[in-house]
């Protein structure tokens, strides 16, 4: 039994809300990767300085990073504030 499963570890994706579009393809890239590996992938935004008066901005490049994931993973957790980062889990989908 123990042979048979499969661990599934967190990896993470750091964004930022200034990611250009080409930037952000290719961590796309690489977290679809993953969770076609069936890892779970952490997606976290680190807010600096004058960037906390801007939530709206990082949760829309979450929102919009997550809903391009959507094809091979599900939301476990949505984006919510801790500290200065802003952070959401994404599960792989069940085969």
């Amino acid at each position: 039994m123990k042979k048979n499963s499969k661990t599934v570890t967190l990896k993470e994706t750091q964004l930022s809300v200034t990611i250009d579009t080409h930037d952000k393809n290719v961590k796309l890239k690489r977290t679809l990767a993953w969770l076609e590996e069936g890892n779970k992938v952490k997606i976290a935004i680190r807010f600096r300085g004058r960037q906390m008066a801007h939530m709206d901005l990082g949760k829309k490049v979450i929102d919009d990073f997550v809903a391009e994931c959507a094809e091979f993973g599900t939301v476990e957790s949505p984006a919510k504030l801790e500290g200065r980062t802003l952070t959401a889990i994404i599960a792989p989908k069940k085969k």
